[in-house]
């Protein structure tokens, strides 16, 4: 029973923080050692993944309306496209589909023998504090580079170019792999200095980000779960159910950008960084 608790306790910490510019592998990796959950009594890359699998079904739901107008759109033929809309919809699911390539390095290869899969599998299961700490002090370092030139004066567009969305694919790598780069963080960093407007920003990194996450996590969580002993199935199924209603909870109080609230994250990432890293340097030599 306190088992079950404690992973709808991971599974809402999850569900909280995987739409936000904060890492929820490194808030997941943390808590899990706080519980004493170790590689041998917990199966932790099925857990998250499973959770991250919320998550993404949350992120479709929230944009649902987006995802059936782009899909609708994007296997028309230009003889069919009656506006600039549609247009803008087909250009999208074009640069979406761009955006998954990078991907292909974590699914097509990933196995425990694998370069890829060994490294995250480790990460995963492991999830020293430090590397969790470093990482988030990066991302958080990208994210005020990005800040810095989103407030320089350039002209704003709409949507995300062809070789934006391939970059941003390439940038989403880390943040499957080391826990402390946030998907959304750097997602966000990407889109930021591709001159999406401010209040777009967010918007454009759910977008392009939902089948990346739904593909890579659905994968893991058959891969790591189809052979897997002693998951405590209660605590998986309720905490999928907390973590996609608590992402959609943050998705309709979160839905943009503003310079005030991307400042805050930037902040909080970088102090929890710094925060996780001295902590493992202190245990490392106590």
């Amino acid at each position: 029973m306190l088992e079950t608790i404690k992973i709808i306790i991971l599974s809402a910490v999850h569900g909280l923080t995987a739409v936000l510019p904060v890492s929820s592998l490194a808030h997941f990796s943390l808590l899990k050692e706080v519980f004493g959950f170790t590689e041998e009594n917990f199966n932790t890359p099925f857990y998250y993944s499973l959770f991250s699998l919320g998550t993404a079904l949350a992120l479709y739901l929230y944009f649902f309306r987006m995802h059936s107008n782009i899909v609708g759109n994007m296997f028309k033929s230009k003889t069919k496209i009656e506006n600039e809309k549609q247009q803008a919809y087909k250009t999208a699911g074009k640069n979406i589909v761009l955006s998954l390539i990078p991907l292909a390095i974590l699914i097509i290869p990933i196995s425990k023998s694998s370069f890829f899969g060994s490294v995250s599998t480790y990460f995963l299961s492991e999830g020293s504090l430090i590397f969790v700490g470093i990482a988030s002090i990066f991302c958080a370092i990208l994210m005020f580079i990005s800040f810095w030139y989103m407030n320089q004066k350039r002209k704003k567009k709409n949507l995300l170019s062809s070789k934006d969305a391939i970059t941003f694919g390439i940038y989403q790598l880390p943040a499957y792999i080391f826990p402390g780069f946030s998907h959304v963080g750097i997602g966000a960093s990407r889109t930021a200095v591709s001159d999406i407007g401010v209040k777009n920003i967010l918007k454009e990194t759910y977008l392009y980000l939902a089948p990346s996450y739904l593909l890579v996590n659905l994968f893991r969580a058959v891969y790591y779960g189809v052979s897997a002993e002693g998951i405590n199935l209660t605590g998986a199924i309720v905490g999928f159910i907390v973590s996609l209603v608590l992402s959609l909870v943050v998705l309709t109080t979160v839905n943009y950008f503003t310079k005030k609230t991307y400042t805050v994250f930037c902040v909080y990432t970088l102090i929890f960084g710094v925060a996780v890293t001295v902590t493992a340097v202190i245990q490392m030599f106590v």
